[in-house]
């Protein structure tokens, strides 16, 4: 058995689509691709964790206040 990590959701469901394998996806990403691929629901309960990413660099004030309220947010649930 050859396992491959592939980070990226087009280059997965490519290579689902090519026969090259089987991929284990969130039901959000495959009901995306329900007309591409077959997808089947898993009875596994998995919590998602959802985060935001900018550049470690950012400068633009909207952004970087943008993060800020949601940092705020985040840390009050």
């Amino acid at each position: 058995m050859d396992i491959r990590y592939v980070n990226d959701v087009e280059i997965v469901s490519l290579m689902v689509k090519a026969g090259l394998g089987i991929t284990v996806m969130p039901s959000f990403v495959a009901i995306e691709k329900a007309d591409e691929i077959k997808a089947v629901k898993l009875n596994y309960p998995a919590p998602l964790d959802y985060g935001l990413v900018c550049r470690k660099d950012e400068a633009d004030p909207l952004v970087l206040a943008f993060c800020q309220v949601m940092q705020e947010q985040a840390e009050g649930m």
